[in-house]
């Protein structure tokens, strides 16, 4: 046993060190189920988002941007993902802010349609869901998000103007 002293009295150090280790282990064990309750708590909000909320596809919305003025596309994802491109005349509200936006009243027009997207669709549902439980009537979310919009071939913008995407596949290699 190792004994410290303080004060001159002598103390035991070995239990209080098997104390700490033990307590440490349990611990880290506990992180992975912690980890795991958030998981499951995060999957269950946006399965229940995607139930409760309204989405459009790509090719309806195409179709909108074409023929509705009274269409608000509002891009959730955060400024580097904006910056980087977004569907055309859409505003960049991050998903973190929607709440303080709205709350505002600085979202669109009360006929307006709002439709939200992030990267694939789980900011995009949550964030309409929100909307609707907040009083909005008119709020979609894009299936498959940006990532579906630029797959479809919908047109891409960023300060520069239109981009131009190209598929470049990687040639095969022989041995």
């Amino acid at each position: 046993m190792f004994k410290i002293f303080v004060s001159g009295k002598s103390m035991v150090v070995v239990p209080v060190l098997i104390v700490i280790v033990f307590s440490l282990i349990i611990t880290g064990c506990n992180k992975s189920t912690a980890e795991n309750d958030i998981a499951a708590v995060k999957d269950s909000l946006v399965i229940e988002a995607k139930r409760t909320a309204d989405l459009i596809s790509v090719e309806e919305l195409i179709e909108m941007i074409a023929s509705d003025d009274s269409l608000a596309i509002i891009d959730i994802r955060t400024q580097a993902e904006f910056d980087q491109g977004h569907i055309k005349n859409s505003r960049w509200i991050p998903r973190g802010k929607l709440e303080v936006v709205a709350a505002k009243g600085k979202l669109g027009g009360e006929s307006d349609l709002l439709v939200l997207y992030c990267k694939m669709d789980t900011r995009g549902s949550l964030g309409a869901a929100t909307l609707t439980e907040l009083g909005f009537s008119k709020v979609k979310y894009l299936a498959g998000g940006f990532k579906a919009w630029a797959e479809a071939g919908g047109s891409i913008y960023n300060m520069h103007g239109e981009l131009t995407i190209k598929n470049f596949e990687k040639p095969e290699s022989n041995p």
